[in-house]
This record gives structure tokens, sequence and C-alpha cells, in this order.
């Protein structure tokens, strides 16, 4: 039975089924590919102790998923410049989480949601998104959004 895969960079837009009913797997390295959505067989990875999804498209975690993974040391979702929804009470409840790591997402976490993560496990890496609101007047107000350096959004 395979333990640990790595599949980093692999243009993936969805899992393939065999990783999937790789189901002795402990580490599995999904990064830096095109995946936009996990799928519900995923909670069948239970033996899962180490899960890296850094740099690719999801939006969010679902919790049944998250809520499955029981043996789960180490979660990287960084770099899925789109991710605003985590289920923050399963990731609480995973007792063996020690290592979250959450940089550069969409996240908007409050003050009690970063504190009790980071009470629960032992490293999160997490920095709010920064945005600065300027106001220009010209033929109506136009607000600019500017997260991490970069123009987010523009609204009148």
């Amino acid at each position: 039975q395979v333990t640990e895969l790595r599949v980093s960079g692999s243009y993936l837009k969805q899992i393939p089924q065999g990783i999937l009913n790789a189901t002795q797997l402990i580490f599995l390295d999904l990064s830096n590919n095109n995946i936009s959505e996990l799928p519900p067989e995923m909670c069948c990875l239970t033996t899962l102790a180490e899960l890296n999804l850094a740099d690719n498209d999801l939006i969010e975690i679902p919790e049944d998923i998250i809520r499955q993974l029981t043996q789960l040391k180490k979660l990287d979702l960084s770099s899925n410049k789109r991710l605003k929804k985590i289920p923050i009470p399963a990731l609480l409840n995973l007792k063996q989480l020690k290592e979250l790591t959450l940089y550069s997402t969409s996240l908007l976490l409050t003050d009690k949601e970063v504190k009790d993560l980071k009470q629960a496990i032992e490293f999160v890496a997490y920095q709010q998104q920064q945005r600065a609101h300027f106001n220009f007047l010209a033929s109506g107000n136009i607000v600019c959004h500017v997260g991490m350096g970069s123009l987010i959004g523009v609204s009148c």
C-alpha cells in the first residue's frame, strides 16, 4: 500500500479517483495544482497525517471532510487566493493537528477564531489580509480595495 504521495505541480483540476482510493496514505502533497474543490470521497483518507493543498484554487474546505481526518497533524492551505471558508469547529476538534498554514488566502477570521485556533493548535500561520480604502471624488465615489499590495476591487 502507498503511504506517501507527491503530486505537486501536475496541473490537476480535480483529485483523481486513484488517489482517493489510496486509503492508507499518511502524507499527501497536492500543492501547486488547479484544484477548486475537494470531493466527498476525500473523507475516506482517514490515515492522513500531512495534507498539503497549498497553491490551488480552493474556495472552501468542507466540514464533512475535515471532521473525518482525525489523524491529521499538518494541514497547509496557503496560497489558495480565493479561499474564504474553513470549518473552524471541525479544525478545533482535530486533537492531533499541530500545524495549520493559512497565508495568502481570502480568509477573514475574527479575532476570536484566530485566538481559538492558536490555543488549540501548536503552530498557526495566518495573516489577516490588509485592506486600505481610498475615496476619490470625480464623477462619484470610487472605493479601491488594496490587499497584499495589489488592487482587489473597485466599487462605485
